[in-house]
């Protein structure tokens, strides 16, 4: 960061300003030295981000399972089709 600053600042602002502006570029990069996030340091979180958010996007799809249909499936499935079947029946003698 501040390389770039000296060099873009330095013929237009001189020497001595360029300087403090470098000074003030690096400042929050230094802070975030001291910063941690889950017992990360700050360049873990940025590359944890980068890879989570850009390298490997994914999308997450969430498909519940269902405990109580999966113990009693048979079961459910059973009385549906006999539902099926009345209604086919009266269908049947309605168009008779």
């Amino acid at each position: 960061m501040a390389v770039g600053i000296y060099f873009l600042c330095r013929d237009v602002l001189g020497l001595e300003f360029t300087t403090w502006l470098c000074v003030l570029g690096v400042v929050p990069f230094a802070l975030l030295g001291f910063v941690t996030y889950n017992g990360m340091p700050a360049e873990k979180v940025a590359m944890a981000y980068i890879k989570s958010r850009i390298i490997y996007p994914r999308r997450y799809i969430c498909r519940p399972t269902s405990i109580y249909y999966t113990m009693l499936g048979g079961t459910i499935e059973e009385k549906q089709g006999k539902k099926k079947r009345k209604k086919r029946e009266r269908r049947v003698k309605n168009v008779d």
